[in-house]
């Protein structure tokens, strides 16, 4: 229905957006990465928009790859699109799609909502999609470091913290480290 949207952010929060366009204004889900990104008034959302039970909602992602992974998740059987949205928001979209190449179910049970059969689930049945993805854009890079990031950040939502706050105690924790970058120093220092 519509591709993109360009318009102005006139109302943000973590979940959600209002974009202006024209003199109409968008109510979007988003995942936290595209909220948290969207910075000063302008903007392009690539969008999704679902009609489930009369009701229609409009999800936007600021790549056209957030929206295909969104789209991949929401067509795994028990997943749906509230559910493929917080994997979005735990994750981004390049890591997703490694992880489930890479048949690495344990990555998305990080993600809270996400158990071990879900996760299972996913990389059942997206598994050849995402390595046809990641053939396409090439090979993404995952240093030792960004490894490192992402075990951390799963560690830290499996000790409770939500996904937004492992995000920020690493992010914060990877800063102050710079250089010797490990996981276990990573959740130390986060947790420190």
């Amino acid at each position: 229905m519509y591709d993109f949207i360009d318009g102005n952010v006139v109302e943000k929060s973590p979940a959600q957006i209002v974009l202006k366009a024209g003199d109409i204004g968008f109510r979007i889900t988003v995942p936290l990465s595209t909220s948290e990104a969207l910075q000063g008034s302008g903007a392009r959302i690539y969008t999704v928009v679902l009609v489930r039970d009369e009701k229609i909602e409009i999800f936007g992602f600021l790549t056209r790859l957030e929206r295909e992974v969104f789209q991949l998740l929401d067509s795994v059987s028990g997943i749906g699109p509230q559910l493929a949205m917080k994997v979005l928001s735990g994750m981004s979209a390049a890591d997703i799609i490694s992880a489930i190449a890479e048949g690495c179910a344990a990555r998305l049970t990080g993600i809270r909502g996400i158990g071990k059969k879900t996760s299972e689930r996913i990389v059942l049945e997206l598994r050849d999609t995402a390595s046809e993805i990641l053939t396409g854009l090439g090979e993404i890079p995952a240093s030792a470091e960004d490894k490192a990031v992402a075990d951390a950040m799963v560690a830290l939502v499996k000790l409770g913290l939500g996904n937004s706050e492992a995000r920020k105690a690493v992010e914060a924790a990877r800063k102050a480290l710079a250089g010797n970058v490990t996981c276990e120093a990573l959740i130390r220092k986060a947790l420190g």
